[in-house]
C-alpha cells in the first residue's frame, strides 16, 4: 500500500490506521511481539496492602483472579504482634492460596521489628515489607512509623537491618 502525503487525511482513515506513521509504529510492533519474549518475573505484579481491605478473603479473591500476583498482608503493627495474646487474627492466612504472600509491619524499633519478625517467620511468613510510605494519620502520626520514617533513614536502615537479620540474611555486628 502506497501513501501519499495529503494534509487532508481523513479522521476515518486516522483511526482506522491508514496513515504513514501509524503503519511504521504498527509494523514495529508486529516485528517486536514476534520476537520471542522474556518470561514474567514473578514479582511484575502486586496488590498493596491497604488498611481495612486486605484481609484474608480480599486476598483470596485477588489469587482467584491472578496466579502471578504477589499479594500483601494488611499492615501488622509490630507491637501488636509482640503484645497480643490471640496473634492469629493478625497471622491468619492460608498460605496454600495466598503464595506468594508478603507480611507488611509497621513499626520504629528495631528491636520490636526484629521479633515480629520472627514471630511471623516461625508463623510461616518468609517476605517481609516495611511500611514506609502510609500516608495516613493513625500510622504516621500516633505510630511514629509510616510516610513519617521518611524523615528518619538512619531508622529506615536499622529496622532493615534488624528485619534482615531476624530472616537470618545475614549478622548485624556492633
Amino acid at each position: 500500500m502506497k501513501f501519499v502525503k495529503s494534509p487532508h487525511t481523513s479522521l476515518y482513515s486516522r483511526l482506522n490506521g491508514n496513515t504513514p506513521a501509524f503503519s511504521k509504529k504498527y509494523a514495529l510492533y508486529r516485528h517486536a511481539s514476534s520476537l520471542p519474549q522474556p518470561p514474567l518475573h514473578p514479582h511484575t505484579l502486586s496488590i498493596a496492602p491497604m488498611m481495612d481491605y486486605t484481609n484474608k478473603h480480599q486476598r483470596t479473591l485477588m489469587r482467584l483472579i491472578t496466579q502471578r500476583a504477589v499479594l500483601y498482608t494488611e499492615m501488622v503493627v509490630c507491637n501488636t504482634l509482640l503484645h497480643r495474646k490471640n496473634r492469629m487474627r493478625s497471622l491468619e492466612a492460608d498460605f496454600s492460596v495466598e503464595h506468594p504472600l508478603v507480611m507488611q509491619l509497621g513499626g520504629s524499633d528495631p528491636a520490636a521489628m526484629h521479633d515480629a519478625t520472627r514471630i511471623a517467620m516461625d508463623f510461616g511468613y518468609q517476605e517481609f515489607n516495611i511500611n514506609v510510605g502510609c500516608p495516613s494519620d493513625k500510622v504516621s502520626g500516633a505510630g511514629a512509623f509510616g510516610a513519617v520514617l521518611m524523615k528518619s533513614p538512619r531508622l529506615v536502615c536499622d529496622l532493615a537491618l534488624a528485619t534482615a537479620e531476624a530472616l537470618g540474611k545475614f549478622v548485624v555486628k556492633p
